[in-house]
Formats: C-alpha cells, structure tokens, sequence
C-alpha cells in the first residue's frame, strides 16, 4: 500500500538523513507496534519542540535498542539513532528531534501525540493487512510485553499490559481472531506508592500453556533478545 503525504523534509531533516517511507511495510508497523509500547511522540509549547522518544529497561533491554531497534529504525526512517541512557539514567534508547518526523507519525499515520494513553488504538493502515497487523503486535509484545515460566519453569506464560482498556481490548479481538484463548482482566488496580492515589490501573491479556507459545512462535515470535535469551534456557 502507497502512503498519501506532501510533506517536505527540513534541510536539517536532510543533514540528519531522515526519509519518509512511501509504503507501509511490516518494518513500519512493527516500529508503530514498539512506539505503543516503550515509545512517545511529543510537542514542547514552551521550547517548540517536536520530538520522538523511544526507551526501555537500561538493565536488560540495551541489546533489544542497540542491534534490532537500531537496525530497523535506520533502514525505515534513514536515520540511525543515538542510543543513550535518558532520563539521569532511568532508562535507555533514543530520542530524535524533528517537526517532519513528528507529522508523519501523528498526522499520516495516525499514532497519538503527548499521553498516549489517552487515545491509544491500532492505527487504521495496520487494521486493513493481516501481515501489517501480525507485525504491529509483535512490537508491542517485544516492548510491554513478557514472557516467564512457571511451575518449575515449565509453563510458559506471555502477557501484556496497558493503562488503555480500549488499547489491550482492540489486541485482544485480534488475538482471538487467531483462534487464540487467553485470560483477560480490564481496569485491574495495583498498588503503586509512586503515584498520589497509592495504585495504578491497568488492562492485562496473559496466554498460557506451551500448545499456546508454540502457535505463538509460529505466528509472531519476539525479536527482543530478553525474551529470546527466556525462551532458549527453558522452552525445549
């Protein structure tokens, strides 16, 4: 599919390399997926500022940003990021700087600007194309996803979550669109001393059993080393 836009690259866009993808590739929606998920698509007021931030655990996900994200965000976009620890270190990935960057994914793709939680949905071209949307899926299940192993690590178990009910609903139609079963819970509160109101709410798929990973594995897989690294030490 050809995507509609008239946007024009700053020079400063063209020092940097940026290009804007003329087609929607599985490449593109598995980044749309991992924006869903460890990433955040912003306008400053104050210093004008539009930029893309995308980051995860500093601990064990450097691997994830530094060879697949790296690799995929370059060969999508032309830039290729600088991965840096952010936030005084809290966590780690990049962030780019760009009005044009920042249009193309809120305007022509529709992906939410600001608190994402808010309005956070499966984009409207990644809907239409089963292989878009298996890829898109993957990407948010690299990012918030996990995959562990209970009962002696033996039984594995892959879940997601998110604070946006619609957002995890939306996953869930496509899951069971796969013929996969699940257990689901919407609005589930937590304790959480970090926050005011002392919890935090979120909607949870968990899909259980090996039957389950090995058609899982089939379908999407993980490109996330962390999972991969989980997946080598205990699914024989």
């Amino acid at each position: 599919m050809i995507i509609k836009q008239d946007l024009k690259l700053s020079k400063l866009d063209q020092k940097k390399g940026l290009r804007l993808p003329h087609s929607f590739t599985e490449d593109l929606a598995y980044l749309c997926g991992v924006l869903a998920g460890d990433g955040g698509i912003y306008y400053r007021e104050e210093k004008k500022e539009y930029y893309l931030q995308c980051a995860g655990n500093p601990l064990d996900e450097k691997e994830f940003y530094d060879k697949v994200l790296f690799k995929i965000f370059s060969e999508v976009f032309g830039i290729q990021p600088k991965m840096r620890l952010l936030s005084s270190g809290e966590i780690y990935g990049f962030r780019i700087y760009s009005k044009t960057l920042y249009l193309f994914l809120t305007k022509t793709l529709g992906l939410p600007s600001g608190d994402k939680n808010l309005n956070l949905k499966i984009p409207e071209f990644i809907l239409k194309e089963d292989s878009l949307l298996v890829s898109y899926i993957k990407g948010v299940f690299d990012t918030d996803g996990c995959i562990c192993f209970k009962r002696k690590k033996t039984y594995p178990v892959i879940s997601v979550s998110s604070k946006s009910e619609k957002f995890i609903s939306m996953i869930s139609q496509e899951l069971k669109n796969k013929d996969f079963r699940f257990y689901e819970v919407y609005n589930y509160k937590t304790k959480d001393l970090r926050i005011k109101k002392g919890y935090t709410t979120k909607s949870i798929i968990e899909i259980s059993g090996r039957k389950k990973l090995k058609r899982w594995l089939e379908i999407y897989g993980f490109n996330n080393p962390k999972h991969l690294k989980k997946l080598k030490e205990n699914y024989k």
